[in-house]
């Protein structure tokens, strides 16, 4: 008889072994079964109109396990009804689940209110748990005649209000976002990933205004660019308002504005702090800040340890002091960038080609100025060809000092001087025209 117990214990308790080992939350066999499940990754809950995109977080008898961690896809196009949306998320229950439009629109997105609440969006507030990357993410989603009006509020975008290491990907929003501080046009905090988004429209707010961006924090935007007019008074910029991370492969072409008295305005990024960088970018935009100082054509302030990097500016850059074509106030680093603008206006004296300011800290390297780019009046605040203002770039070897040497409409100038890489996907070349970045139309500005 035990020897018969023993024949029947033994291969149970190999069972039991093989049962654990198989099932535990981590292994294959576990992640297959849930992801076999209704919102799982693979087998996501359907959205098909606004009635469903309602029940993300409040589920009701028909979609009762629609929580803010599971997985949606968008199915189809439609229009929101509700008059002021109630955001996806907030900062006590994030969504953390996975939101893919797949190329559908969302029309009519209107939150309008005086009160102050915060995380203000589509999605108020996401966020990646833990390594997972599949979570905390809205991609392929895009956004069609927004309405934000929240003129007291902070962490405001037409897509996310906050980007808690989540991200938004392939996003892109256009009509107006009104707020306070932190707002843009695609995210108003992030402290993620965006990547291949861009806004049309209007940014409106007070501190730290973006096209893309209000600030980002420690964050990576890249491929994306804003079509928007943005307007602030403090730290706003073309594709960034405030920005301590990365910024890579971006541009902005939409007109930039000061509302009131402020400083630190770009037409990239309004002021880049450590350890901030702004590199592979260029602007096309035209900035006015009649009563704003510390303003560039690519970054308004650059901060000690940030670093500018492979940029260009050609638009118009006017206000108060200290003004260039690509930075204003430096403490950093500005290096192989380009200032190709139309003109740079000026109500006091303090303005360069390149950089109006570089304090001791700063490090001015490989720059150059377009020969004949004209202050409105008087002279340079530095000696033309000096580091402040960059190497004299002619438009190419006619007339050029020295002679032989090649000019801004030379594919080679780009690539070998001033060191452009475009053996990559991003930068483009097309005879006759400026570098330009995937998306964007191949032009040559008509002052060049």
């Amino acid at each position: 008889m035990s020897l018969h117990r023993k024949n029947i214990g033994l291969p149970l308790f190999f069972s039991l072994i093989v049962l654990t080992a198989i099932s535990g939350c981590g292994s294959p066999f576990m992640r297959n079964i849930l992801n076999s499940k209704p919102g799982s990754l693979r087998h996501p809950f359907e959205v098909k109109n606004e009635s469903d995109l309602l029940c993300i977080g409040n589920p009701d008898s028909s979609h009762h396990d629609w929580g803010l961690d599971k997985h949606y896809i968008q199915v189809e196009s439609f229009e929101i009804i509700t008059y002021s949306w109630e955001p996806i998320g907030s900062v006590s229950k994030p969504f953390t689940g996975s939101y893919n439009g797949q190329g559908h629109s969302i029309k009519n997105l209107s939150i309008i209110t005086g009160s102050s609440e915060e995380y203000i969006g589509l999605f108020g507030f996401i966020e990646t748990p833990g390594a997972d990357k599949d979570r905390g993410v809205v991609k392929n989603v895009i956004l069609d005649n927004v309405q934000i009006l929240h003129p007291n509020n902070k962490f405001v975008g037409a897509l996310v209000g906050y980007n808690n290491r989540g991200t938004v990907e392939n996003c892109t929003s256009s009509g107006s976002i009104n707020g306070n501080e932190q707002i843009g046009g695609i995210v108003g905090r992030n402290k993620g990933i965006i990547l291949g988004c861009s806004s049309s429209g209007s940014v409106n707010g007070k501190m730290y205004i973006g096209g893309v961006a209000g600030m980002n924090e420690g964050g990576t935007v890249k491929n994306s660019f804003s079509f928007s007019e943005i307007q602030g008074d403090t730290g706003v910029g073309g594709v960034i308002g405030y920005n301590f991370g990365g910024v890579k492969y971006c541009y902005s072409a939409g007109g930039i504005k000061q509302n009131d008295g402020g400083y630190n305005i770009g037409g990239i990024v309004g002021e880049n702090e450590y350890p901030g960088t702004v590199s592979n970018c260029y602007s096309t935009s035209n900035i006015s800040a009649i009563a704003s100082s510390s303003i560039g054509g690519v970054v308004g302030l650059n901060a000690h340890g940030s670093i500018i990097e492979n940029c260009y500016a050609t638009g118009v850059v006017s206000g108060l002091d200290i003004i260039a074509g690509i930075t204003g106030w430096n403490y950093g680093t500005v290096e192989n960038c380009v200032a190709l603008n139309i003109e740079i206006i000026y109500i006091n004296l303090t303005i360069g080609r390149v950089v109006a300011i570089t304090e001791i800290t700063g490090v001015l390297k490989n720059n150059f100025g377009l020969d004949h780019m004209p202050p409105n009046y008087g002279t340079w605040y530095n000696p033309t060809g000096n580091e402040f203002n960059g190497a004299n770039v002619h438009e190419n070897d006619h007339g050029a000092d020295p002679p032989g040497s090649i000019g801004y409409k030379d594919f080679d100038f780009w690539n070998l001087v001033v060191g452009f890489d475009f053996s990559g996907s991003a930068w483009k070349w097309k005879s006759g025209c400026l570098p330009y970045l995937l998306n964007d139309t191949p032009t040559m500005p008509g002052h060049l």
